[in-house]
């Protein structure tokens, strides 16, 4: 990937002309290939030294940046900012890929690991932490399980995850802390009054992770990104079939938007399908873990395949095997270190 910056100076730096100018750059969100994220922002820092305002583009190469440059719709634009700047500095340079690291394993509470001896054993396969969905169960209901989950976790000698996923977003309860919760999962509303009130109600020592399961969502995710500190890709919950067909190339582009946000991403679902009923996974399947591992996901989410399934520890076991293999550091089987109790 590559970034490329242009700080601008205008001849009539007011805020309204900043404005406009801004505006102008942003106008070119969505039009140009290979752009993964573009921001257009004033300086908030305004002395003798400092520019006016800032446009910032992640591209996914340098061919697309070279493209870029000779764009219809670049070439209208900057017609239009050369007008009023006074004058302009660039710089590209290329990130870094992201380090193939092992992303944490997670799993989903339900009927097939609600008592003790099956977290245990979720936690011996591997397992970092658990997803609790409150769509169908209180979180008093769920206070047993969440127990269960903090002394097996306990007993190994690490801090889990707890990811919590209130049925509404602005619901959302205020034991998270005292609960263990690391986590909260929602579908953003849209306003940015409503995604304040979101973050208002978690807290500061919760991180907000947002669900995306819509086209509209992975559409709008560096709106989303900069307004929470991670994103969850739903997948066995993805809305029309026009968007499962596109997943590959819509997953994909997650991990390169969140990337350039430097947010961590969760691919939950779907990942050992087959395991639910059977002790053996797809090769398919095997792949697509080895694929979410590369892409640079933090974490990988079993839902159905823990939470229902005949075979939840097999299921774990397969994950950690399937992700480690991607993971040139912990191919031999070394597990990666968890975070120590607090």
């Amino acid at each position: 990937m590559v970034r490329h910056i242009v700080m601008f100076w205008l001849r009539d730096n007011s805020e309204e002309n900043i404005r406009v100018a801004c505006d102008r750059l942003r106008s070119l969100t969505g039009k140009i290939d290979g752009a993964i994220s573009l921001e257009a922002e004033a300086n908030t820092l305004r002395s003798g030294h400092s520019c006016d305002l800032c446009l910032n583009i992640v591209f996914d190469s340098w061919t697309s940046l070279n493209a870029y440059r000779t764009h219809r719709e670049h070439r209208l634009v900057q017609g239009q900012i050369s007008a009023v700047q006074q004058s302009s500095t660039t710089a590209d340079f290329a990130l870094p890929a992201p380090a193939r690291a092992m992303p944490r394993l997670l799993g989903m509470f339900g009927p097939a690991c609600s008592h003790e001896r099956m977290i245990d054993s979720l936690v011996d396969a591997g397992m970092d932490g658990m997803w609790l969905s409150l769509s169908h169960r209180s979180l008093k209901e769920s206070v047993a399980w969440i127990e269960i989950l903090r002394a097996a976790a306990e007993r190994a000698k690490f801090r889990p995850e707890l990811i919590i996923a209130p049925e509404d977003p602005v619901q959302i309860p205020s034991v998270l802390k005292s609960l263990g919760a690391t986590h909260v999962a929602v579908s953003l509303p849209d306003g940015k009054r409503e995604q304040k009130a979101v973050r208002d109600a978690i807290g500061d020592d919760v991180k907000l992770l947002a669900i995306v399961r819509m086209l509209r969502d992975f559409e709008n995710l560096p709106v989303i990104l900069s307004a929470a500190d991670g994103i969850v890709i739903m997948r066995n919950y993805l809305i029309g079939d026009d968007v499962r067909y596109q997943l590959p190339t819509l997953q994909a582009r997650a991990a390169q938007v969140a990337g350039a946000h430097g947010k961590p991403f969760i691919i939950a679902s779907e990942l050992l399908a087959s395991m639910r009923e059977k002790p053996t996974p797809l090769a398919a399947e095997i792949s697509d873990i080895h694929q979410a591992v590369t892409q640079g996901a933090s974490g990988l989410l079993l839902m159905r395949e823990t939470s229902v399934g005949k075979f939840p520890k097999l299921a774990m076991e397969t994950l950690r095997k399937a992700a480690a293999a991607a993971c040139p550091a912990f191919a031999g089987g070394m597990n990666p270190p968890r975070v120590p109790p607090q």
